[in-house]
């Protein structure tokens, strides 16, 4: 097909023709000049962005720690050590329903102290974390509530108490922990 227009027109050659190429190019660099720009400039805003909101999930995190966790060290403490002296409040003579009734006050009053000191204070920092700490203090109450009524479980025995009630208590305080180191302060109220 250029052969015919070449021999049609004979002052187009292969000048013509370099010129053609120079200006396909000058626009192809254009283009590619262009989308570089384009790309350089969405990646240097991702890239501030991401700055900017790591330094602010670090704000979080240091006023988290600063604000909640380091007061509150003493009432997290207090609450699982409290927990732990159940043993020493059992009557190793009688485990009646009143025994049972006033450990179950006793687990009632430290959970009642605990949430109010320190798991409500989370629902003003994320709430999912609020969720997940609350509801690792439920389960411990429910489970602990549970062995402390159920007749089939003589908590006298150390063997038992210790499968029943300080195992179930070194579970929930570890995940405590890991709920807290898991947190990275992304999710603002």
């Amino acid at each position: 097909m250029f052969q015919i227009y070449f021999s049609q027109n004979p002052e187009f050659g292969l000048k013509e023709l370099s010129q053609i190429a120079q200006v396909i190019i000058a626009i192809a660099n254009l283009g590619l000049g262009y989308y570089v720009f384009i790309y350089s400039r969405g990646k240097d805003q991702r890239s501030e962005k991401h700055s900017s909101n790591l330094y602010e999930q670090n704000i979080r995190l240091q006023w988290f720690k600063e604000l909640v966790l380091q007061p509150n060290q003493i009432t997290i403490k207090r609450y699982f050590d409290n927990l732990e002296k159940l043993q020493d409040l059992i009557n190793p003579n009688k485990l009646d329903s009143q025994d049972r009734q006033n450990l179950s006050l006793y687990i009632k009053t430290e959970t009642a102290y605990y949430r109010k000191n320190f798991v409500d204070l989370l629902k003003g920092i994320d709430q999912q974390l609020a969720n997940d700490v609350k509801e690792n203090m439920d389960n411990l109450f429910d489970s602990l509530t549970k062995s402390l009524f159920d007749p089939n479980i003589n908590l006298k025995n150390s063997i038992t108490y210790e499968k029943e009630i300080q195992s179930k208590i070194a579970s929930s305080y570890n995940n405590l922990i890991s709920l807290i180191y898991n947190y990275k302060g992304l999710n603002a109220r």
